[in-house]
């Protein structure tokens, strides 16, 4: 996070007690209320600054949008560290999430048998069978 220095929140002298309370999930009105900071201030510092998702946004259900779900909660984690929380268990579950989504790709067809060779979803009537190598899953097409 790079302060900004026309942020007045940026420039408030507990801004990490302010991020921290701000990415744990505390409404900003109560924020603003708490530092004497305007509401305005500190929604636009939530909104600007920081790692932000409105209210009510939609629930990641393919794996490309639980990928972007998991890079957004990357940063989330990253500025709560910045802020001097502790995130060790989130990280270890950050990773859990990430290879539940690396398998339902694999299993879809979306990923080779390396994680880092995207593949296209496999054409009708196509198969495929996944292995475990050395405690790695291995995707390959099958000949018909």
């Amino acid at each position: 996070m790079i302060p900004s220095p026309h942020c007045k929140v940026c420039q408030f002298f507990r801004v990490k007690d302010l991020n921290l309370l701000l990415l744990r999930g505390r409404p900003a009105s109560k924020v603003a209320k708490a530092s004497g900071l305007h509401y305005a201030a500190v929604l636009n510092h939530m909104r600007h600054h920081l790692p932000y998702r409105p209210p009510g946004f939609r629930k990641a259900v393919t794996p490309t949008e639980m990928l972007e779900d998991l890079s957004f909660e990357l940063s989330r984690l990253q500025a709560l560290a910045e802020n001097g929380e502790a995130i060790g268990g989130a990280v270890t579950a950050l990773n859990a999430r990430r290879a539940v989504v690396e398998l339902q790709t694999r299993m879809q067809g979306g990923l080779q048998g390396s994680h880092k060779a995207m593949l296209a979803a496999p054409e009708a009537g196509e198969e495929f069978e996944v292995s475990f190598s050395g405690g790695r899953a291995v995707t390959k097409a099958v000949e018909p």
